[in-house]
C-alpha cells in the first residue's frame, strides 16, 4: 500500500508541478519536487499565480503536446508496425519545437528563451572541460562535508530501493530486481559523478515509467538512454532549446496520470481501511513535504495495523467441554511481546471458574519479562477459582 501511494504521490506531483508549465509560467524550476519554496510560495500559489501569466503559446503547444500522447496510447497506433515505431512523445517534443520557430512570426504566441530547455553549447573541447568540476580532496577534514556527504548517501539510496520496488510493480513482466547490485552501480556512479562535478544520481520512477510506456524491456534502454543524452547534449544542444517546456510538461502530466488512476484508489479503498490509510497517508504526506516522509507517515500507519492485527491473530484458541468440564486450550505464538499482553490479560481474566487451561508453547521461542509476570500472577490465583493449568512444553 505505501510503495503503491508513493506511486500515486509521484503521479499526483507531477500533474500539479507540470500544469503551470504547461501554460507557459515557468517560476517553479523544473524538476522541483518540493511542496513549499523560500518566500513563502508553494504549488498552490503556484496553480492560483498562473492564471495571472499564461501564455497562449505554450497553451496552445501543451494541447497539441497531450493529444499526440493520447492518439500514440491508442491500439489503432500502438498496433500498427509504422505509426509504433515513432514514439508519441517524440511526436510532442518535435511538434513543440516546430511551433516554437512557427510562433516567432506572431508576437502574441512567441515562446521566450526562459520558457525553453536551457543548456551550456560545448562547441569545443575546452568548452567542455569548463563544463567539468574536479573534486576538491582538502575539504575532507571539514565535518560539514562528512554531514552532507552521509546525508546525500543515505538519502540517494533510499530513494533508489523505494524507485527500484516500485518500478518491479510497474514492470510487465513483474520481474524482481537486485537491490544490492543497484546500490553498487549507484555508489559507482556517483563516485564517477563527483570526479567531475556532476549531480548524485539515483533510479527515478518518472524516467523509468516513462521507459516501460515506451516499450523498453531490459536494463539496456537505460544505457541508449544516457548515451542518446550526452551525445544530444554534446552536439545538437541548439537544437534541444528549441524544446518547450509546455512540450515536456505535456509528456510528465500523461506519465503522472498513468501513476496515479482513478481506479488505484477505489482498489485500495475496497481493500479496507488497513490497506487505504496508509496508501492516503502517503500520498497526503507526499504531497506537503517530500518523498521520503510521505514514505516514513505512511509505514508508522502501516505498522500500527500490523501490530493491530497481529495482536488479535496472535494467540490460537481451542475450546471444548469434556467430561462436563470447561477446557480452553491457548496455543502461544512464536514470540511473546508486550504488544501481547493486553490480549493475554482479557483472555486470562475471562476464563470462568472450574475450567481446566492447557497453555502449549511448544512453537514459543522468546517471552517477554511482561509476559511472565501476567502468567505468574494467573497462577497465583488459579487455585482460588478451582482453575487447573496445564502446561505442554513450555516453562516460565
Amino acid at each position: 500500500a505505501v510503495i503503491k501511494g508513493m506511486l500515486a504521490g509521484i503521479g499526483i506531483i507531477l500533474i500539479i508541478k507540470q500544469i503551470p508549465h504547461l501554460v507557459g509560467y515557468d517560476k517553479d524550476p523544473e524538476g522541483d519536487f518540493e511542496f513549499a519554496r523560500r518566500g513563502g510560495e508553494n504549488t498552490l500559489t503556484d496553480l492560483a499565480n498562473m492564471f495571472d501569466n499564461f501564455s497562449v503559446g505554450a497553451i496552445i503547444i501543451g494541447v497539441i503536446s497531450l493529444a499526440f500522447l493520447l492518439i500514440g496510447d491508442r491500439p489503432f497506433y500502438r498496433n500498427n508496425k509504422v505509426l509504433s515505431f515513432v514514439p508519441s512523445a517524440l511526436l510532442a517534443v518535435v511538434s513543440g519545437a516546430l511551433l516554437t520557430i512557427l510562433f516567432r512570426q506572431y508576437p502574441n504566441l512567441t515562446i521566450t528563451s526562459e520558457h525553453l530547455v536551457n543548456l551550456p553549447v560545448i562547441g569545443s573541447f575546452s568548452d567542455l572541460r569548463a563544463a567539468l568540476t574536479s573534486p576538491d580532496f582538502g575539504i575532507w577534514q571539514n565535518p560539514r562535508f562528512w554531514e552532507v556527504a552521509v546525508t546525500i548517501a543515505i538519502v540517494a539510496s533510499l530513494e533508489s530501493l523505494l524507485s527500484v520496488e516500485a518500478v518491479d510493480k510497474l514492470d510487465p513482466k513483474k520481474r524482481d530486481s537486485d537491490s544490492s547490485k543497484e546500490l553498487v552501480a549507484q555508489g559507482i556512479g556517483n563516485m564517477a559523478c563527483g570526479m567531475i562535478g556532476a549531480l548524485p544520481v539515483t533510479a527515478v520512477i518518472v524516467r523509468s515509467s516513462a521507459n516501460i510506456n515506451a516499450g523498453a524491456t531490459n536494463k539496456l534502454s537505460a544505457v541508449f538512454h544516457a548515451i542518446f543524452l550526452l551525445l544530444s547534449v554534446l552536439f545538437v544542444p541548439n537544437l534541444l532549446m528549441l524544446i518547450p517546456n509546455a512540450s515536456l510538461a505535456g509528456i510528465l502530466i500523461y506519465t503522472g496520470y498513468k501513476l496515479t488512476k482513478l481506479e488505484l484508489f477505489t482498489q485500495h479503498f475496497r481493500k479496507g481501511i488497513d490497506q487505504f490509510l496508509p496508501f492516503i497517508t502517503t500520498i497526503v504526506v507526499m504531497l506537503l513535504t517530500d518523498l521520503l516522509k510521505g514514505v516514513g507517515a505512511g509505514l508508522l500507519v502501516a505498522v500500527i495495523f500490523i501490530i493491530r492485527a497481529n495482536i488479535r491473530t496472535s494467540f490460537d484458541i481451542i475450546e471444548d467441554n469434556i467430561n462436563g468440564r470447561s477446557v480452553k486450550m491457548v496455543k502461544l505464538p512464536q514470540h511473546l511481546t508486550f504488544f501481547n499482553k493486553g490480549y493475554l490479560m482479557r483472555f486470562l481474566k475471562n476464563i470462568k471458574p472450574g475450567t481446566s487451561v492447557i497453555i502449549d508453547g511448544s512453537i514459543c521461542k522468546t517471552t517477554n519479562s511482561d509476559i511472565k509476570d501476567v502468567l505468574s500472577d494467573f497462577i497465583e490465583t488459579a487455585g482460588e477459582k478451582e482453575i487447573d493449568i496445564q502446561f505442554v512444553k513450555y516453562q516460565l
